[in-house]
This record gives structure tokens, C-alpha cells and sequence, in this order.
């Protein structure tokens, strides 16, 4: 269950009104010198200090199913070549760091930041899509460390 601000649940409810919501993206990788930043909208926005470039693209929020791993979907226009090139300059998946605000007000976070692994990348002349999974905690191991006798050697001696 999400729960939302009251503004923006008033926006979201009302028949007519001038509340807007706007997707951030945080592309990043640590061969970047800077995250690319990205908000889907026909204008750029300031947020924290960070200036996100209007451009376009589709973010569809993972699914919440039982019986399969979520995962969201995001297609971005490759009309300038620009991320293209980027994801062909590294090696290892970037992470993606996902956000929903409201655009008159966009120090607001209502979703969000939720981080993602790119479980895939495909593009063509006018796309890249995107297969974005979360953080899988279940493949880590627990215990983080094992009882051997060179790690405690007073369990042992």
C-alpha cells in the first residue's frame, strides 16, 4: 500500500486542477562523472540543487505479483543518440534511481527514491527500452560472514 499527500491526493480527486506529477530519473554508473539526470516533462526542473533535463520518456511502475519479480518498465526516445552512447561507454549495468513528485512542488517526493539494477538494455533508431529489477536481497548470504577459525579463532581454540 502507498500512501500520498494530501495535496496531491486532492489534485488527484479534484475535476479540474492544475496539480501535475513528474518522474525523475538518477541514471548513473561509476565510470559517470555525473548522473544523468532526466524528468518527463516539456520543461527542465531544479530539484535539490540538481537540474533535471526535460526529455521524453515512459516509466511504468513494477507490478506488486506474488508469483514473479517486479519490474518496471522504462522506454526513453533516442532521437539524440546521447544515452546510447553512454550505455555503450560502460561496462557492468548502471543503476537507476527512480522518483515521482509533484511538479509544483518538486522538493516532494510521493514515490520513490526506489533504486534499480537494469536487467536489460535493447535499442533501436528510436528507442531504448529498459528492464529495470529492484535490488535483489535474497541472493545475498546470511549470515553476511561464516564462523571459520581464521575469522573467529576463539570459537575454535
Amino acid at each position: 500500500m502507498r500512501t500520498i499527500s494530501l495535496p496531491a491526493l486532492q489534485g488527484m480527486l479534484a475535476q479540474q486542477t492544475d496539480e501535475w506529477f513528474a518522474v525523475l530519473l538518477d541514471i548513473d554508473h561509476s565510470s559517470f562523472q555525473n548522473p544523468i539526470r532526466l524528468v518527463n516533462d516539456y520543461n527542465a526542473l531544479l530539484v535539490d540543487g540538481n537540474t533535471y533535463t526535460a526529455y521524453p520518456f515512459e516509466f511504468t511502475l513494477p507490478d506488486e505479483q506474488d508469483d514473479r519479480e517486479p519490474q518496471a518498465l522504462l522506454i526513453i526516445d533516442n532521437t539524440d543518440r546521447m544515452l546510447v552512447s553512454s550505455i555503450r561507454s560502460i561496462s557492468g549495468p548502471p543503476t537507476i534511481t527512480a522518483r515521482i513528485v509533484r511538479g509544483k512542488n518538486p522538493s516532494d517526493i510521493e514515490w520513490g527514491p526506489i533504486d534499480f539494477t537494469v536487467r536489460s538494455v535493447q535499442y533501436d533508431a528510436s528507442y531504448v527500452r529498459f528492464r529495470l529489477v529492484f535490488l535483489n536481497y535474497s541472493d545475498e548470504p546470511f549470515p553476511y560472514l561464516t564462523f571459520t577459525p581464521r575469522l573467529f579463532p576463539g570459537l575454535f581454540s
